[in-house]
């Protein structure tokens, strides 16, 4: 038994939206820049945890 719904990359647009997450925390890493790489890795888990929490609202 499941206790979350589906994926979050069921939504239109998740995954593209989630690539382009994860790309601006490794252009941050990449550049040497911990402050960037932690804020958009923070946005990032922030975004997954909105839409989580709305996909398990019924």
């Amino acid at each position: 038994m499941s206790l979350l719904p589906a994926s979050t990359y069921a939504l239109p647009d998740r995954i593209k939206s989630a690539q382009q997450e994860h790309e601006e925390i490794v252009a941050a890493i990449a550049h040497g820049d911990g402050d960037a790489a932690e804020a958009a890795a923070r946005r990032h888990v922030a975004n997954g945890y909105r839409i989580r929490l709305e996909m398990t609202r019924v």
